[in-house]
C-alpha cells in the first residue's frame, strides 16, 4: 500500500474516537483468510449473510494458495458484496490479510479467522460499535468445538485476555478484531516477513500502538464468534514449535523489549540467558524427558476430566514445543 493512499485517507482523531470525514459508501470490509478449508469458509460466510444488512458491507475471502481453488456459491444483495481473492502461492496469514486489505473499500476492516463462526447479530453489533466511533473493536471468541476440555481451556484463556485489555498489543489476537481503515493503512497493514505461523498479530498491534499511542481499543462481548474447528493436541504443539522455529526470532529482533514481557521468552533457548551455557544436546534430552512426563499427566487428566491436572500439563507441553522450535532455529543458524 502506498503512503499516498494513507495520506488521502487521513482523518482527524479525537480522544478515543475517529471522526468519519470521508463517508465511505461501504461501512465494513470483513476479511477472511483461508487455506484448504472450503466447507468452513462457506459456513462462516453463510452465517454472515444470514443477517439483515442495512448498510453496504463486503466479505473478502482470501484463498491463500489452497491446493484446489476455493469456490463459494454466493448470491450478492444490494448491501452485501462478496469479493473472492485467490493467491497462487501461499503467503502466510500476514500476506493473505494484506491481500484482503488491498481489496477492501470499507471504512472499517474486520479480520476474522475462517473457523470463527459469527453469532446472530454479529454484524449488527459491529455496526453499533462503529457508530459510536470506537477505532479498534476486539470481539469475543467462544470455544465451541465439542471437546469439553479444550473448550473450557480456550474460554479461560480468552477470559484472561479480556482482563488484559490494557496490554492489548501483546495479549490479544487478530482472530476477531475490527479496526478503522486509516489506522490499518497508516502502518501499511501486516508485516509480510511473517510467512509462518505466529507473532504476526502481535507485531501488527505493537506497531499500531506505537503509531497511535492515544487510541485505545474496546472489548465488545456482543461482537462474538464461536471457534468451531476440532482441536487436537498434536496440532497445537506443532503450531508452537513452528512459531518457535520460524517467527519468534523475527519478532524478537523487531520488538526485543515487548518480547521479554511475553511468556514465550522464558522458553526461548536463543534469547533467555538462563539457557546460554547449557549445551543444546542437554536441553533436547531434558525436553524429551519432561515432555514424556507432561504428556502422561495431560492424557491422564484429559481422560479423567481432571482439568486441574490437564491444563497445567498442556501449558508445559506448549512451552516445551516452543523451546524445541527455538532450538531447531538455533541449529539452522549454526549450519
Amino acid at each position: 500500500m502506498m503512503q499516498g493512499e494513507c495520506n488521502k485517507e487521513k482523518e482527524q482523531r479525537s480522544g478515543n474516537t475517529i471522526s468519519k470525514a470521508d463517508h465511505h459508501s461501504t461501512t465494513l470490509s470483513i476479511i477472511i483468510p483461508v487455506v484448504n478449508n472450503a466447507s468452513q469458509a462457506a459456513a462462516t460466510i453463510q452465517a454472515l449473510a444470514a443477517e439483515a444488512i442495512p448498510d453496504p458491507i463486503e466479505i473478502i475471502l482470501v484463498d491463500d494458495g489452497s491446493d484446489s481453488p476455493i469456490q463459494i456459491d454466493f448470491e450478492a444483495t444490494e448491501n452485501l458484496k462478496f469479493i473472492p481473492v485467490r493467491l497462487k502461492k501461499n503467503q502466510g496469514r500476514a500476506g493473505a490479510l494484506n491481500a484482503g486489505i488491498d481489496a477492501a473499500s470499507g471504512l472499517y476492516m474486520t479480520f476474522l479467522d475462517v473457523d470463527c463462526m459469527p453469532t446472530p447479530s454479529y454484524v449488527e453489533n459491529l455496526r453499533h460499535a462503529i457508530s459510536i466511533g470506537a477505532p479498534i473493536i476486539f470481539g469475543d471468541i467462544q470455544f465451541d468445538s465439542g471437546d469439553s476440555f479444550f473448550d473450557r481451556y480456550g474460554n479461560r484463556v480468552q477470559a484472561r485476555r479480556r482482563s488484559r485489555i490494557d496490554q492489548w498489543a501483546i495479549s490479544l489476537t487478530s482472530a476477531n478484531v475490527t479496526i478503522h481503515r486509516n489506522l490499518v493503512l497508516a502502518i501499511n497493514g501486516f508485516d509480510p516477513d511473517y510467512r509462518h505461523y505466529g507473532f504476526e498479530d502481535r507485531d501488527f498491534f505493537l506497531r499500531l500502538s506505537h503509531a497511535f499511542p492515544d487510541v485505545l481499543p474496546v472489548y465488545d462481548a456482543s461482537c462474538s464468534v464461536r471457534h468451531v474447528d476440532p482441536i487436537h493436541l498434536e496440532d497445537i504443539l506443532a503450531k508452537f514449535e513452528r512459531s518457535g522455529c520460524h517467527t519468534a526470532g523475527l519478532f524478537r529482533t523487531k520488538h526485543p523489549d515487548a518480547y521479554r514481557e511475553m511468556p514465550m521468552y522464558y522458553f526461548d533457548a536463543q534469547a533467555n540467558p538462563v539457557y546460554r551455557h547449557i549445551p543444546d544436546w542437554l536441553l533436547v534430552t531434558v525436553i524429551q524427558g519432561l515432555g514424556t512426563a507432561l504428556r502422561l499427566l495431560f492424557i491422564t487428566g484429559y481422560k479423567l476430566g481432571w482439568h486441574w491436572v490437564a491444563a497445567p500439563a498442556l501449558k508445559g507441553l506448549n512451552g516445551l514445543a516452543f523451546m524445541r522450535g527455538t532450538l531447531s532455529a538455533n541449529r539452522d543458524m549454526k549450519v
